[in-house]
């Protein structure tokens, strides 16, 4: 079930990711300039039980200094929908995210 490289993701070979890296990349990211990825739903989507039920299947490949994590995630706000899945590019030596991706299916 992981792709070609990756591993299943787990709470002891995950990158860490703080909320300063978070606020950095979107921060300096053409992409979440809309008021509303900013707003109530990005501070929605933080709180500590979230993942619960939001995030599923998860897996990781690491390379030198980089970590890739894809993970398949469901809106909160509607947790029947079909999940999509994510990407996210992380350097553990800068300790940075260089990407973060909405994977089309």
């Amino acid at each position: 079930m992981t792709d070609a490289g990756f591993v299943k993701g787990q709470s002891d070979n995950l990158s860490l990711v703080d909320m300063f890296m978070v606020a950095s990349y979107i921060k300096n990211t053409e992409s979440f300039t809309l008021a509303e990825v900013r707003g109530v739903k990005a501070n929605r989507s933080g709180r500590y039980s979230y993942g619960d039920s939001a995030v599923g299947w998860v897996q990781v490949r690491r390379d030198k200094n980089l970590c890739t994590v894809k993970a398949k995630v469901t809106p909160e706000h509607n947790v029947r929908e079909k999940q999509y899945a994510v990407s996210c590019s992380i350097d553990e030596e800068c300790e940075k995210v260089l990407a973060f991706l909405l994977l089309l299916q």
